[in-house]
């Protein structure tokens, strides 16, 4: 909404006025729902965000997070009330975990994530500021608070740790991401697509695990559904903002933006 704006974005609008029990706006989290911090562990959701949020799931259909994070994580950086929580679907580490109405639904962590946080472990003994971060079903390499040109010094060899122990590498802002669960942010997405029935779509995002999701969305469109990609904006990624059919500014441009869905324009 801060930016941009297409045929997609009014016909995806026009939708959730007509038929918002059809409607599916899905959300990454960390630069969507919450500010990029130096340290994941204090990424809180946007004051803004949350309200908006809380707000949409009373208009439409559909609201889900679709998350590298665990869902425990989105839980407590969400600081979402019960409420909000019955009427959300939660999908973290894109898709291996859910928490929704019918409750928290997490496997148990694989071993190969235990060897590679042990195998990562000297990394941030050796480079000043970089940070382990166990994920449960992954682990993040974090070198955000690390001195520049950091991640690109310690890539092989966390390369080489995800090569030895069989996982799967996310790359994402100052971050390597190393997981078991082999599915994409568009995987989960069309899995629940199918499984509400949506006919129209938005995937709200920022950072490269998002594309997979948004060529999901350009799929439906090309089909003729009503389908968006929303891209939460930043100088780290300007390359996505060729995706974008809304450009929002960060976490309060994705809650101005969430608050037009299913709103009659006066």
């Amino acid at each position: 909404m801060d930016a941009i704006g297409t045929d997609h974005e009014n016909l995806f609008l026009t939708a959730a006025l007509e038929t918002p029990e059809r409607v599916l706006v899905a959300l990454d989290f960390d630069g969507t729902l919450s500010d990029v911090v130096d340290d994941p562990d204090t990424a809180y959701v946007h004051p803004e965000a949350r309200r908006a949020v809380a707000d949409l799931v009373g208009r439409i259909g559909h609201v889900a997070i679709i998350t590298g994070r665990p869902v425990d994580q989105v839980r407590r950086l969400g600081r979402f009330d019960d409420e909000v929580l019955g009427r959300l679907v939660i999908l973290g580490q894109y898709g291996a975990e859910r928490l929704d109405a019918t409750g928290r639904h997490v496997p148990e962590p694989p071993q190969a994530v235990r060897d590679a946080i042990a195998a990562l472990g000297p990394l941030a003994d050796e480079f000043p500021g970089l940070f382990i971060e166990d994920k449960s079903h992954a682990v993040g390499v974090h070198t955000r608070r690390a001195a520049a040109g950091t991640l690109e010094r310690v890539r092989d060899r966390v390369l080489e740790v995800a090569e030895r122990f069989g996982l799967e590498v996310e790359p994402g802002k100052e971050v390597l991401e190393l997981r078991t669960h082999r599915g994409t942010k568009g995987d989960a997405l069309t899995a629940l697509v199918e499984e509400t029935g949506a006919t129209a779509v938005a995937m709200v995002g920022d950072d490269l695990g998002d594309v997979p999701a948004f060529d999901v969305v350009a799929e439906l469109q090309r089909r003729g559904r009503p389908g968006l990609v929303v891209v939460s904006g930043s100088d780290e990624r300007p390359e996505l903002v060729a995706r974008a059919d809304v450009l929002c500014e960060g976490p309060a441009g994705v809650a101005r933006w969430l608050d037009s869905v299913g709103v009659t324009t006066p």
